[in-house]
């Protein structure tokens, strides 16, 4: 007797696309240097949320430094020191005299979603808007995971505090199904005697 079995099998294809989604932010601004903040976070969609914050300066900022450091959150709920702790001139960087790689990264990223887009000095308002992070700025692709990001920005030489800002951002990893593709039948032939 022969046995016949029939098996369809499905092939899908699969895309995996990596989003970077705000889930916090905090500000901590110094109230010698800037008033009136505001900082919150919009949600777009599932894995998509925009940053919007605000703030009037008081006197003019001249000469503008920021200290950026990034930590990941392991599996103990602990934030560790990731590969970035750089400080650089931010004004040197918008008068293209100093490149650092990351400080670079935040000022391309904002000079698109803010009025941070001329060289120093700054007055009277400070404006981001729709902020997100987004992979063509990114120099690597980070691993999947829970990250803080701890932006300093100080005053002058010896460095005088305007405040703080802290991002929590969420690289997660989205599959997204394309199409099923119904494979052709295989035919199983067994001899039973």
């Amino acid at each position: 007797m022969a046995a016949v079995q029939w098996i369809s099998i499905y092939v899908c294809q699969v895309h995996c696309f990596i989003f970077y989604k705000t889930e916090k932010i905090e500000c901590f601004p110094n109230a010698r240097y800037i008033r009136n903040s505001t900082c919150g976070i919009k949600a777009v969609s599932r894995y998509r949320s925009h940053t919007n914050m605000e703030c009037d300066i008081v006197d003019r900022l001249k000469n503008v430094s920021l200290n950026l450091q990034l930590f990941l959150r392991n599996t103990a709920n602990h934030y560790k020191p990731f590969l970035v702790n750089v400080t650089a001139n931010l004004c040197k960087i918008l008068d293209r005299r100093n490149f650092p790689a990351y400080t670079t990264t935040v000022m391309n990223i904002l000079k698109e979603v803010s009025n941070v887009n001329h060289s120093c000095p700054y007055t009277k308002r400070l404006v981001v808007k729709n902020l997100f992070i987004d992979d063509k700025f990114l120099p690597i692709e980070p691993p999947l995971g829970l990250y803080k990001g701890v932006f300093h920005f100080f005053e002058g030489f010896p460095y005088d505090d305007i405040g703080t800002v802290i991002l929590y951002v969420q690289a997660i990893e989205v599959k997204q199904f394309k199409r099923r593709i119904k494979a052709p039948k295989l035919r199983a032939h067994s001899n039973l005697k």
